[in-house]
């Protein structure tokens, strides 16, 4: 069996674990060619990834998801507004252990270098869903994304509340995100303060975030705690960037009531600023939170400011043109 590559047919990615969905089922979806067939075979791929979600998927079960056709205009890939009336919902029962994948020939997160092949797989918001509405939440243990990419809007509406992917945990309910893995996906654009981000988690427990590309965001993952805390964030090999001058970049990794942090080989080359939530301008900002490990991680120093904050003890690195620190 290959340890890496894709099926050439498909781009359906070999990853080094073997093959997914060995006691699931495999979906497809395609946008643009599928017709809700059975999904079952990429020729009867569905339209619509919510018509998956909300009444097909089941325990472990996998989805494949196609790219748009190209953009003739070029530049960005059309996005993908994979729901009919609404945004998607990865359920509690019915959700345990589903994977998204999006697949085109090279689609490879096992390289480990963050989001940028995740790009053509662009998923958008539904142009009736409110500013409060996630484009995708996830609220079942052991889910996970893997090459696709969020852009932060409801059609033309900018997300306000919750991020592109929420991640929803708790105690008892239907809210139970737990062990999730997001990895190779591309967040952009995510606008809003703490209570929103490219990754929003609220109250989840042991989330892995392993080679994404956070572009322009806000705040580029984001964890609260509510009825619980969020507990056992592993983030490696992430990008974090931004543009001086055209969308702030508050805080890179916010974290409030959470405990054991670890941020490891990770870039923070984003241009942070001092205006908008407690903490703005730090590109790890996590208060009330124990159990913290940084470590391997380069910071390109934005501005005389505190580079990173947690649980109220501040650092701030060398400040220099051209220059950055690692921790």
């Amino acid at each position: 069996m290959p340890t890496h590559g894709t099926f050439k047919k498909t781009g359906i990615p070999i990853l080094p674990h073997g093959f997914r969905g060995l006691w699931g089922n495999a979906w497809f979806v395609d946008y643009d060619h599928g017709s809700d067939g059975n999904g079952q075979s990429p020729s009867l791929a569905y339209k619509y990834l919510d018509t998956l979600l909300s009444d097909k998927v089941g325990r472990d079960d996998t989805i494949y998801i196609r790219p748009r056709d190209a953009n003739s205009s070029g530049g960005d890939p059309q996005s993908y507004t994979a729901y009919t009336t609404a945004n998607c919902i990865i359920k509690q029962g019915t959700g345990e252990g589903v994977t998204l994948v999006g697949v085109h020939p090279g689609s490879l997160a096992s390289t480990g270098f963050a989001g940028h092949q995740a790009h053509r797989v662009s998923l958008g918001g539904h142009a009736s869903a409110a500013a409060t509405t996630p484009i995708l939440t996830i609220n079942a243990p052991y889910a996970t994304l893997e090459n696709l990419s969020f852009r932060h809007k409801n059609g033309d509406t900018t997300i306000t509340t919750n991020g592109c992917v929420y991640v929803h945990g708790g105690v008892g309910g239907t809210n139970e995100a737990f062990g999730t893995v997001i990895a190779n996906c591309m967040f952009r654009f995510a606008e809003g303060d703490d209570g929103t981000a490219g990754i929003y988690n609220l109250d989840s427990w042991y989330m892995d975030v392993i080679a994404c590309y956070f572009y322009r965001c806000e705040v580029g993952i984001g964890m609260r705690g509510s009825n619980s805390t969020c507990r056992g964030l592993n983030a490696t090999k992430c990008v974090f960037q931004g543009v001086t001058g055209e969308r702030a970049v508050d805080i890179n990794v916010y974290g409030g009531a959470s405990t054991y942090i670890n941020v490891f080989d990770s870039h923070f080359a984003a241009a942070t600023s001092d205006t908008g939530p407690t903490g703005a301008g730090d590109y790890i900002y996590l208060t009330s939170a124990t159990g913290v490990s940084i470590q391997g991680n380069y910071f390109d120093v934005a501005d005389a400011a505190a580079e990173l904050t947690a649980d109220g003890d501040a650092i701030d690195g060398p400040n220099y043109d051209g220059g950055g620190f690692i921790a």
